[in-house]
């Protein structure tokens, strides 16, 4: 009987660890939504709407600055010009050697890079007619949903936008309306960070009030999480190589992070980000992991990229003058950045997820079993 009871137990085990693996390639293979089985080039937003500098920049594992999509190309394509870069967001596809898109505030557009070739995916008229809001487009945080749909944070009206990547077409997907009608929400102002969940959850940020919002399949939204400790969240967000949210909080100048059940704590401290630069913070650039799960910050004040390990402990990955030897112009950092992916390993998880993991599934797994045993 008892060797009846472990067989069975055992069987358990292996079910629940065979749907655990299958669970974790499938996050794995929604490469948009965790950082990517195995990281490139770490690609950057330069604001360029003062002096003509607005690029996107490619940086090397190795920190080797060299300039992606140059001011040029981009004021051909828009027929702007400048190029502001202020809260936009950049993402990729998910797709080894795929396409980048970025928002682009001058034009009030989405644009997209394929096979080295730039173009407007999405037009400031195209956006104003989904919306209504004819002539006052002005789109900022993009990210790619499970579904391979792109979201788009879009201010003016503040609600979120759906847009197909290869044909450019879009449709609201979530209104101000249906914002608002949340319980506490008064107001909206989408002008921050949006990431992508798995089963085609949407999360977006709003400052007024400070609010994460996660929005099902079918646009419908509710609130993740409300009020203290978010102060100002009118910048960007990611995703964790756990699943959850990394959020920067611009008035704080911290980095928090959200559980999927709305549980919020402190990822990295307005000291911990200061002590790397030596001086005061200013977080309005854009954040992201690579496929180790380092993390890195684009710190507005001194404009250079910071490193912090998954001890989190931080370095300057790229200065401004590392930028300004390859550009000619001091670097203005209050924009985007992504990793480009590339073929390569599995994904490595966050430490704390494996710790998880075991005092978890293996944890309730193991407990069960010794109460069968006590019974028996």
């Amino acid at each position: 009987m008892k060797a009846y009871k472990f067989n069975t137990m055992l069987k358990v085990t292996m079910v629940i660890l065979s749907w655990c693996v299958m669970v974790s390639a499938t996050q794995a293979v929604a490469s948009p939504l965790l950082p990517f089985a195995d990281t490139g080039d770490l690609f950057v937003l330069i604001d360029g709407e003062d002096d003509g500098s607005g690029s996107i920049l490619s940086i090397a594992p190795d920190g080797t600055v060299s300039v992606a999509v140059t001011n040029a190309q981009i004021l051909m394509v828009t027929g702007e010009l400048s190029v502001n870069f202020g809260t936009a967001g950049i993402a990729f596809d998910g797709v080894v050697g795929g396409d980048l898109f970025f928002a682009e505030r001058e034009s009030n557009s989405i644009l997209k890079l394929s096979g080295g070739v730039l173009s407007v995916l999405t037009s400031e008229a195209a956006i104003d007619t989904a919306t209504g809001s004819f002539g006052d487009a002005d789109p900022r945080g993009i990210a790619f949903g499970s579904g391979g749909s792109l979201f788009v944070n879009e201010e003016d009206s503040d609600s979120v936008l759906k847009v197909n990547p290869t044909t450019g077409a879009v449709s609201v997907h979530t209104t101000k309306a249906a914002l608002e009608a949340l319980s506490g929400i008064t107001d909206v102002d989408l002008d921050g960070g949006i990431v992508g969940g798995l089963g085609g959850v949407i999360y977006t940020v709003s400052d007024s009030p400070d609010t994460i919002f996660e929005i099902a399949s079918d646009g419908t939204p509710s609130i993740l999480a409300s009020g203290s400790p978010f102060l100002d969240l009118d910048v960007f967000m990611t995703r964790a190589p756990n699943g959850d949210l990394i959020v920067s909080d611009s008035n704080a100048d911290a980095i928090f992070r959200v559980t999927p059940l709305g549980g919020v704590s402190t990822f990295l401290s307005e000291a911990a980000i200061e002590a790397v630069i030596g001086g005061e913070a200013a977080l309005e650039g854009g954040i992201a992991f690579d496929s180790l799960g380092n993390f890195y910050v684009a710190e507005e004040n001194f404009n250079s990229i910071l490193k912090f390990d998954t001890s989190l402990t931080g370095s300057i990955f790229v200065s401004a003058a590392d930028i300004m030897a390859v550009t000619g112009f001091q670097p203005f950092l209050n924009g985007g950045i992504a990793f480009a992916p590339v073929a390569g390993v599995a994904q490595t998880p966050e430490p704390s997820s494996l710790a998880l993991f075991g005092t978890g599934v293996l944890g309730l797994l193991a407990h069960a079993w010794r109460r069968r045993k006590r019974a028996a």
